[in-house]
């Protein structure tokens, strides 16, 4: 487990999911153990069309959020392999039903525009059953707190070397 050079990020591990297409809905998210969505996730991650690509399968790493940290700075030091689809998003939360931790994804919704996707147990009865979802705007104007997971493509240099520019990244053709 690698700490970062800047303190902020520190890799915990690495897992591999697939893919399953077809279109989300809330049953679609319930599979994953999803039992509460906020209405941002409803509006932006409802009725998207999931189609399997060459993208979606592969492996992901967890970084844990050392210290408060914006979307734009976790973008920064993470770069274009933070955007998950949203098949990788309900796999991985499928494949880690019983950790307790939190996480912050960063995907895709039907607006074409990033949306932070806070993940957690909750609190209340629903905490006991499953996760509870929660969508902002990826200009969301407070810092994330540190402890928070923030899952990741596998480091592409890990795998092979170069990396798309982040233009490229934000005009969606990576």
């Amino acid at each position: 487990m690698a700490k970062s050079k800047d303190g902020i990020l520190k890799r915990l591990g690495t897992i591999r999911v697939g893919v399953q297409p077809r279109i989300t809905s809330k049953e679609y998210f319930e599979e994953a153990g999803i039992v509460f969505m906020d209405k941002n996730f409803q509006t932006q991650f409802l009725g998207l069309e999931i189609k399997e690509t060459n993208k979606d399968k592969g492996e992901f790493d967890i970084h844990n959020l050392g210290s408060q940290a914006s979307s734009a700075l976790i973008l920064k030091l993470l770069g274009v392999k933070v955007e998950l689809s949203v098949s990788q998003f309900k796999q991985f939360l499928a494949s880690r039903r019983e950790t307790q931790a939190w996480f912050i994804f960063f995907l895709r919704g039907l607006n074409g525009e990033l949306w932070a996707v806070s993940v957690s147990r909750g609190y209340g009865p629903v905490s006991r059953d499953g996760w509870c979802v929660y969508a902002n705007s990826f200009d969301y104007p407070h810092d994330w707190v540190a402890s928070g997971q923030i899952v990741s493509l596998v480091s592409l240099s890990r795998r092979r070397s170069g990396l798309a520019s982040l233009e490229l990244w934000r005009s969606g053709k990576v």
